[in-house]
């Protein structure tokens, strides 16, 4: 029996800002003329392969953000220029209660919430001066993650079913009765489950990447049909990412690699001796983890 599956696997890492004129390949800016070609899932074809697509795995990571705490360097002088280093931001995510079971939930009794970070006033203010969140998804961040839900949907979307993983008909989120999705056609909401861990670049990023890879049908317009369950956790206690607090053993292994030949020769390097230099003379007194 053929079997569909598609699991989309988002992982954080922290960055340090820097003011390069260009930017690396890496950083995904839309306005690189590579962007379209770098970013796209390679395709298969017919002439290529003999065998069946069962399933793929697709690795994305959050798209650009601002920095994930306010005590951060770029550069000597960085944070005294409000120019550069006040964080405004216009992009948000949308709130609102979930329904019971027990209540009549339509779009004429319920509101939407912009959750926007402008509720501090002087001399109060966010970590990063304006009304971003630290660590927030900015304007190229959403771009970048539709981009990418656009570039999964193309790949893995379409009437070729020895190399696709879903048939244009049905790439669409369903209601939850499964009467329905066998007459309409679509993805069943029981079988398609969201998980991400609670921050709000992570969360944003996957919700635009799965808005641009699933589809709503137009005559499922009631409100209780395109709410979509997004499993989550403390971030605190989540096993998402490696968490020494779920793991006790990963710090002990932390403490053992520090501890090797091979990092203390390394991290006593010349070249990890000049890079302390720059970072401490020309960025500010910025820091990097594993200089201790």
């Amino acid at each position: 029996m053929k079997m569909n599956a598609l699991h989309i696997l988002l992982f954080l890492a922290p960055l340090h800002f820097a003011a390069p004129t260009e930017y690396p390949i890496y950083c995904s800016k839309l306005s690189d003329s590579s962007f379209a070609d770098s970013r796209r899932v390679p395709p298969l074809t017919s002439s290529t392969t003999s065998l069946h697509l069962l399933s793929s795995s697709v690795v994305v990571r959050h798209g650009a953000r601002t920095p994930w705490g306010g005590g951060f360097y770029c550069w000597n002088g960085y944070q005294e220029d409000t120019a550069q280093s006040v964080f405004d931001c216009d992009t948000s995510m949308v709130m609102t209660t979930s329904p019971t079971e027990a209540s009549t939930y339509t779009g004429s009794s319920n509101l939407l919430f912009k959750k926007t970070y402008n509720g501090l006033a002087p001399p109060l203010a966010n970590e990063l001066g304006g009304t971003c969140h630290v660590g927030q998804l900015i304007t190229d961040g959403v771009a970048q993650e539709t981009r990418n839900g656009e570039g999964v949907r193309e790949r893995y979307v379409c009437n070729d079913a020895s190399l696709c993983l879903f048939p244009e008909a049905d790439a669409f989120l369903s209601s939850r009765e499964s009467n329905s999705t066998r007459e309409t056609g679509g993805i069943s909401r029981d079988e398609i489950y969201f998980r991400g861990d609670d921050q709000q670049r992570t969360l944003m990023s996957g919700q635009l990447l799965a808005e641009a890879l699933f589809n709503t049908t137009e005559d499922l317009t009631g409100v209780e049909n395109v709410l979509v369950d997004w499993h989550t956790a403390d971030y605190s206690r989540d096993p998402i990412y490696p968490n020494s607090k779920i793991c006790p053993r990963l710090k002990e292994l932390e403490g053992e690699a520090k501890l090797s030949n091979e990092f203390i020769a390394t991290n006593s390097s010349k070249e990890a001796e000049e890079m302390s230099r720059i970072m401490e003379e020309d960025w500010g007194g910025a820091d990097w983890h594993h200089s201790e």
